[in-house]
């Protein structure tokens, strides 16, 4: 009886552990999970709880961020992007709470689903292994002609070719962290430096809910991007905006372009963690370090599948009760100061983790998202960091 006592509050602590470091990493951009991950790794703890704690952490981190998301760093690859057009309309906390409600309901949607969809993953991957390097290379290529004019396509390409060639140097050699390095450098380093030296201030935001929605188009949008999210296992180096733009049919409005990313966004974690067990496959650091440490068997899938839930479900309901007063708090907040704040955490991590070399490779990979967002093309040939070592090794 004592160790069920002793094990329900080592399980508990992971649990709360998980939420509250979760919450941190949702609020500021560029501190990605797989960070934490990375960490974890280093730590005493047990392999169970560390798998219970790295859940955790994820599952509120898809919540929290979508406050961050719609306050501090709308989409990048147009001024005309949802998260922009609520923020400019004195919505933000609509659109945050949007890509919540997507995000919930797509775990919940998504929890069931595995056992259709991941057999169909499972099956359609061996079909397609053989030509996966081509389709990837299309899938690149794809993106890139559907820029709307040659100076952007010219432009989309220089992206691609210099993130590819970043990606491969990168990830062919023994660099710590490289993926903290690249992502962050490409997403996270544009956007804050923008803001450091921009004039950019959160306006005056609506407290109340201001957005209607049906119940019909809400349950379809969620199911389509739950099942959009199979994209993402199919597809090697795919990211959740390429699973919504295949899902765009669905999204005619903002609104509903905000339930589709968070509905695509939670069903990615779930069926992370079905792949790690049903086909031994980790698509993310949190996975991989959970199967690095322990096999994931069903019984430790099912636990963490609702360990998920619970976090979700918690990370939730305080962010909705949060959602106002950070609001509030962010409006009388210089959005230099805060993202000033945040790079110089960034560049002390990185120092800390991976030393000059990093500093290096850091800025170098904020210089490609830079570029990209200067030239107003999308974001996605960003992922080529990515692409290009997946093709690479698939060849």
């Amino acid at each position: 009886m004592t160790e069920l006592i002793t094990l329900l509050i080592s399980q508990g602590l992971a649990l709360l552990g998980g939420i509250l470091t979760g919450i941190i990493t949702g609020l500021l951009p560029g501190i990605h999970p797989n960070l934490i991950a990375a960490l974890t790794a280093l730590t005493t703890l047990e392999p169970v709880q560390a798998a219970v704690f790295l859940t955790a952490m994820v599952g509120t981190n898809t919540i929290v961020e979508s406050i961050s998301t719609a306050l501090l760093t709308p989409d990048p690859d147009k001024a005309g992007s949802p998260c922009q057009q609520f923020l400019e309309q004195h919505k933000a906390p609509d659109a945050a709470r949007l890509l919540m409600l997507g995000a919930t309901l797509g775990a919940i949607i998504s929890l069931p689903s595995i056992f259709v969809i991941l057999p169909l993953v499972k099956k359609t991957y061996f079909i397609i292994r053989p030509w996966l390097a081509i389709i990837l290379a299309c899938l690149s290529a794809f993106f890139i002609f559907q820029e709307k004019t040659w100076q952007k396509k010219i432009w989309a390409i220089l992206v691609a070719t210099s993130a590819g060639i970043l990606g491969w140097i990168v990830l062919n050699n023994p660099f710590p962290e490289p993926l903290f390095l690249l992502l962050t450098g490409m997403y996270a380093l544009p956007t804050l430096t923008q803001h450091v030296f921009g004039t950019h201030t959160i306006p005056s935001q609506r407290k109340e809910v201001v957005t209607s929605l049906s119940a019909r188009q809400t349950l379809l949008t969620i199911v389509g991007g739950s099942f959009s999210a199979a994209l993402l296992m199919l597809l090697p180096s795919t990211s959740p905006s390429h699973a919504a733009y295949a899902a765009q049919p669905l999204a005619r409005k903002p609104e509903h372009y905000l339930l589709l990313l968070g509905a695509i966004n939670s069903a990615d974690l779930i069926l992370s963690l079905g792949a790690a067990y049903y086909l031994g496959k980790e698509r993310n650091g949190v996975m991989a370090t959970i199967a690095g440490s322990t096999e994931v068997t069903l019984h430790l899938a099912a636990f963490l599948g609702g360990v998920l839930l619970i976090s979700i479900g918690i990370s939730a309901l305080l962010s909705v009760w949060a959602l106002p007063r950070i609001t509030a708090l962010l409006e009388k907040t210089s959005y230099r100061t805060l993202s000033l704040s945040i790079l110089l955490l960034i560049l002390g991590i990185t120092i800390w983790l991976t030393g000059w070399i990093g500093v290096v490779i850091l800025v170098t990979a904020g210089a490609i998202g830079t570029l990209c967002q200067n030239t107003h093309v999308s974001h996605k040939h960003c992922m080529n960091a990515l692409t290009v070592p997946v093709i690479g090794y698939l060849r």
